[in-house]
């Protein structure tokens, strides 16, 4: 299985590294943003204002991070839903991500014999 780090920028910062499963956004989309957009349309946000709070949910986040400080983890994973989000509604390019294939190193073993 490869494991991939998705780096997400917002505003020119990084913002976060991720370890994903998968370099595909629509997984990433469907895991993530889906049931929250469609929990707010059920409680009748129009999609409007939904593209408002995440806008500035992803603000308030990204200048917490220029300003060094800590997210915590349940944070990240609503800013990767609400990212997503504005990504689907584009509202953010899809070029603000970027997804490297993680390196893995297999371990060797010296075979020397001390006499």
């Amino acid at each position: 299985m490869r494991l991939y780090n998705l780096y997400l920028f917002y505003d020119n910062i990084l913002v976060g590294k991720f370890t994903t499963k998968t370099d595909n956004i629509n997984h990433i989309y469907e895991e993530y943003s889906k049931d929250l957009i469609m929990n707010a349309l059920q409680r009748n946000i129009k999609i409007h204002n939904q593209i408002k709070l995440y806008g500035d949910y992803c603000k308030q986040i990204a200048k917490k991070t220029d300003h060094c400080y800590k997210i915590k983890m349940s944070d990240f994973i609503l800013f990767l839903g609400s990212y997503f989000s504005l990504v689907k509604f584009n509202q953010i390019p899809n070029t603000d991500y970027l997804f490297l294939k993680k390196k893995s190193f297999k371990s060797r073993k010296n075979n020397i014999n001390l006499k």
